[in-house]
């Protein structure tokens, strides 16, 4: 209703969530016969289980924790409810999944220092609160990526490509190929720009002198950065307002500097 996604892209989101929901319901229900074939529970008690899933849904907790989990387990071999055996399985199983986050938690983060989303500090500092987060438990909050502005130029990208490269956060190869898509995008964007630049001049909302900078500013701006929103001009009824350049979002659009044009 507010413009922000289209009907079939919310029909799209809400038909991976039940996807997701009919996952859960499947392994809930195949747990729960489990239970009632070994006698563990009641066919009653596991049809009210299922009822309790399907009025509330999945319900979202925060991480335990290793700390609280070893005590967890301990309590139960105490308790004869496993073994020691089982209980260091568990633990095992635990830190195996805390592994393969936390290697792809700092392959994020590096990608995210190599494109500027965040400095070197800040993805220390996110991974010190991943680890702290292991131990004592509690909820995992990722970095925002919408706070940077500004357009960031080819000068700029190319110091922090090859940052990269020295410092071993990617190859050679991989610098040159985010290069390629930089420009690539770019000369999408100019050509874009100058068709409508030139819609403007032959509709008299602007002349060639205020096309030709516009397009002045726009290579200027793609060399050092910055804001390029343009100046306003009213020739003739009409407004014309240059393309808005900002960082953000997520994925490699914004990482090599997502451009949206506000038309004629």
């Amino acid at each position: 209703a507010d413009g922000k996604i289209t009907a079939e892209e919310a029909a799209e989101k809400l038909s991976k969530l039940q996807g997701k929901l009919n996952t859960i319901r499947e392994k809930i229900q195949t747990r729960l016969n489990a239970a009632v074939a070994e006698g563990a529970i009641t066919e009653e008690a596991a049809a009210e289980r299922l009822n309790r899933f399907e009025e509330r849904g999945p319900k979202r907790l925060g991480f335990i924790g290793r700390d609280a989990l070893e005590e967890r387990l301990d309590a139960a071999v105490a308790d004869g409810k496993i073994t020691a055996e089982e209980a260091a399985e568990k633990l095992a199983k635990f830190e195996e999944r805390i592994n393969e986050q936390r290697t792809t938690l700092e392959e994020r983060l590096n990608a995210a220092v190599v494109d500027g989303k965040i400095t070197v500090e800040e993805a220390d500092e996110k991974l010190a609160k991943f680890e702290e987060m292991i131990v004592s438990g509690g909820k995992f909050q990722h970095h925002n990526r919408g706070k940077q502005s500004g357009f960031m130029g080819r000068d700029a990208l190319e110091e922090r490509l090859n940052a990269a490269v020295v410092d071993g956060k990617i190859t050679a190869e991989e610098a040159d190929e985010k290069l390629a898509k930089f420009e690539e995008r770019i000369n999408e964007q100019r050509t874009t720009l100058e068709e409508r630049l030139n819609a403007a001049v032959v509709d008299g909302k602007i002349t060639v002198e205020e096309a030709d900078e516009k397009l002045a500013k726009f290579e200027e701006m793609i060399v050092s950065g910055g804001k390029f929103k343009g100046p306003k001009f009213e020739n003739g009824g009409g407004k014309f307002k240059g393309p808005r350049f900002w960082n953000g979002g997520n994925g490699q659009n914004s990482n090599a500097n997502s451009a949206v044009y506000q038309g004629v």
